[in-house]
């Protein structure tokens, strides 16, 4: 029984590591582009291209969390 209990752990240690990492991979890639756009980073030619990031990342997350 003892084996069976911390082989749930594991899994479940598992499963919230790759949890973490499935939510942290947009929420950064939107976070540092909306800090750079944020700080006058992004060249007026390229606004068009970082404005393109966000809806297909915020959809991801959308799609991680509505699965649930």
């Amino acid at each position: 029984m003892a084996d069976d209990l911390e082989a749930a752990r594991r899994r479940e240690r598992e499963f919230l590591v790759s949890v973490g990492h499935d939510l942290r991979t947009p929420l950064t890639t939107i976070a540092g582009y909306a800090e750079a756009l944020h700080e006058g980073k992004v060249a007026e030619e390229d606004l068009g291209k970082v404005a393109g990031v966000d809806p297909p990342e915020s959809g991801r997350l959308s799609r991680l969390t509505e699965d649930s």
